[in-house]
């Protein structure tokens, strides 16, 4: 079977399930565009090999690059599909996107016969403006109907395509597009956990909760500082990772002693398994907004991988990702978020048993090579139908 993944920047800590469906025996290329272009103040990406994986760059046509894959197209994308003649072109965007757009049109002028399946994420498709929603009803419109196969990170993401006009003869999936590597997020050893700390600048002897992210409102910072303050949250020690907007109101809550801990600043791409494995408790109560709701939850995943307890809001796909693998608390509830860390820093057996039980479900659901299996199976289905 030869398959093309379409995508937008190769960021080679996102690629372990198109490496794994490569050792499973698929000849696969990876076509996408740079890593330096998405380059921004919370994660920096570096150009380079992915595993034996074999990956072709392409250049970004893009009215507004820096807005995102979603309005781009690549230089030179027919040539390289008409070369390499895959059976299956697996586009993991979002099906109003430029990419799929592309694809789509590209393979049917070039006659290459090849299935088209797409790998979104939104969970929202009516965002924006209203001239934005048009466009995209339009996009939606002439992209769905010739998608052979549609794949979303989350429930809704699937109940949308379907509405919005996916043929009911099209098979779905709800798989994740980027899974942890086993091999980088897992619990660390204690002197590999005093070490990280010493790195870190934290204190040894703490129970040490952590966000990390986005400082934005939709990723529930302000909650979480508030909850922190909270007496039922037993008074921890919070460590922040990030940047964005809310970046003074963490610094401030800080530095005037309303908070014990610190602010780290950014953390590189390569420093988030180190990040999570320095400590106990992984905070993510992220918030919905009219325009945007967690749509996967990544940082969820590898927490539970790292063997790292996770407490979040029950919003968007989180619940899906989290199972009963962490502490969740109803979305915008902050008595009860102060009181969930409270019981994870006060409770070491509830602590334990929760990442515990955590990192034994995300082996269980999202070992890459289990979810390159599924997706192997639906290209296969594709091609047999």
């Amino acid at each position: 079977m030869r398959v093309a993944i379409v995508m937008g920047a190769l960021v080679r800590e996102q690629m372990n399930l198109w490496v794994a469906c490569s050792e499973l025996g698929v000849d696969m290329t990876i076509i996408g565009a740079d890593p330096v272009l998405h380059r921004t103040d919370d994660w920096s990406s570096q150009s380079g090999p992915i595993g034996h994986a074999r990956c072709i760059m392409l250049p970004v046509v893009s009215p507004a690059a820096h807005r995102g894959q979603q309005l781009w197209a690549y230089r030179g994308l027919g040539r390289t599909l008409r070369r390499l003649r895959p059976d299956v072109i697996h586009v993991e965007s979002e099906p109003w996107g430029g990419l799929t757009l592309q694809t789509l049109l590209l393979t049917k002028a070039s006659r290459l016969g090849s299935s088209i399946c797409v790998h979104g994420a939104d969970s929202i498709y009516w965002h924006g403006s209203r001239l934005e929603q048009s466009i995209r009803r339009l996009v939606l419109s002439v992209a769905l109907p010739h998608v052979s196969a549609f794949v979303s990170r989350n429930r809704a993401g699937v109940r949308l395509a379907t509405q919005a006009g996916l043929r009911a003869s099209s098979p779905t999936r709800v798989l994740p597009a980027a899974v942890p590597d086993p091999n980088v997020f897992k619990p660390a050893t204690d002197e590999q956990r005093r070490e990280l700390r010493r790195r870190f600048e934290l204190p040894e002897q703490e129970v040490i909760v952590a966000y990390l992210g986005r400082l934005v409102e939709e990723k529930g910072v302000r909650d979480l500082v508030e909850a922190a303050k909270r007496p039922e949250a037993g008074n921890p020690y919070l460590v922040v990772w990030g940047s964005g907007p809310l970046a003074s109101l963490v610094e401030e809550a800080f530095g005037t002693g309303r908070l014990r801990g610190r602010y780290g600043g950014p953390v590189g791409r390569s420093e988030v398994a180190h990040a999570i494995q320095a400590v106990d408790v992984i905070a993510v109560p992220s918030r919905r907004t009219a325009d945007w709701r967690e749509h996967f939850g990544r940082v969820v995943l590898e927490a539970m991988f790292s063997g790292c307890a996770v407490v979040a809001y029950a919003s968007g796909a989180i619940p899906e990702v989290a199972g009963d693998g962490g502490v969740l608390v109803k979305e915008g509830d902050v008595d009860g978020l102060a009181a969930a860390i409270g019981r994870l820093i006060k409770d070491e057996s509830f602590r334990v048993e929760t990442a515990m039980r955590g990192r034994q479900q995300a082996l269980a659901k999202f070992d890459p090579t289990l979810v390159a299996g599924q997706l192997i199976s639906l290209w296969s289905e594709v091609l047999h139908a």
